[in-house]
């Protein structure tokens, strides 16, 4: 077995900047969602609201971002050979932290996973309950969420190489 490669230098500060940079995307993705589920919920059985196309197209690049950096952490995780699938370090992979900072980056990876889960089973449960109070673009995000949500699962429970 070889010896461990040294670490590679890091700027000063840059792992805090990872992790608010995570915290603030996932804070406004939520706040974003919670407003356009509130605000199709609130039409009740009416016309569909009026939902800016800027916030959906928000919430369309954040959602990507997100699902991207969990589908690259985890294939560069599992490429590994010498690395146990069930001990992945997700949020060490996400936020570029080393062994020493696995608590606060697992946990922030923690939050974004489940964070995307549950805005992907209220967006399901909303389309289906509000389809004609929600616009097309939320159908859209539901049906993707549905899908990559279905392929993390079954990506991060499979062993060996993706």
């Amino acid at each position: 077995m070889a010896p461990p490669e040294p670490a590679q230098p890091v700027a000063a500060g840059l792992p805090l900047l990872r992790l608010l940079l995570v915290v603030g995307a996932l804070a406004t993705y939520g706040v974003l969602w919670g407003i356009v589920f509130w605000r199709i919920w609130d039409a009740g059985d009416g016309p569909a609201p009026d939902i800016s196309r800027t916030v959906l197209y928000v919430i369309g690049v954040l959602g990507g971002i997100l699902a991207t950096s969990f589908a690259t952490a985890l294939g560069i995780e599992r490429r590994d050979p010498n690395r146990d699938p069930r001990t992945l370090a997700l949020g060490s992979t996400v936020l570029g932290t080393t062994p020493s900072h696995r608590g606060k980056a697992t946990a922030t990876a923690t939050l974004a996973v489940w964070l995307y889960a549950v805005i992907s089973a209220f967006a399901l449960l909303t389309v289906l309950v509000h389809q004609d109070q929600s616009p097309s673009d939320v159908k859209t995000a539901a049906a993707a969420f549905g899908t990559a949500v279905t392929g993390l699962v079954a990506g991060s429970l499979t062993p060996g190489e993706t």
